[in-house]
């Protein structure tokens, strides 16, 4: 009789064991299909687009830009030096220095 009770406390033992470890178990693969399902279906950050600049950069920037434009597709040195003589270099250090004036801000 005695061995009876013993083996009937020690089944009771074994299936409070197993079942232990099956909630266990059940709460860990819950608990990581919550977290994967949090970092799958979370939003992404909104951005900033900051908003597109349609002025031009300098009051004669459109002029300039057709002045570069019409230069000689001649090959000629006579010709190079006289497209280098007419292109505005003083307005060029201006720009260079606003430029980093604007980087140092």
């Amino acid at each position: 009789m005695e061995k009876m009770s013993q083996l009937l406390q020690e089944k009771s033992v074994t299936r409070g064991l197993l079942i232990g470890i099956m909630g266990g178990t059940l709460l860990l693969i819950l608990g990581g299909l919550f977290l994967w399902g949090t970092i799958v279906f979370k939003e992404p950050p909104a951005t900033f687009v900051p908003p597109p600049n349609n002025e031009p950069e300098t009051p004669r920037a459109d002029a300039d830009i057709q002045i570069l434009k019409t230069v000689s597709s001649s090959d000629e040195l006579s010709s190079i030096r006289t497209d280098l003589d007419s292109t505005n270099m003083d307005a060029l250090d201006k720009e260079l220095e606003l430029i980093e004036a604007d980087f140092s801000q």
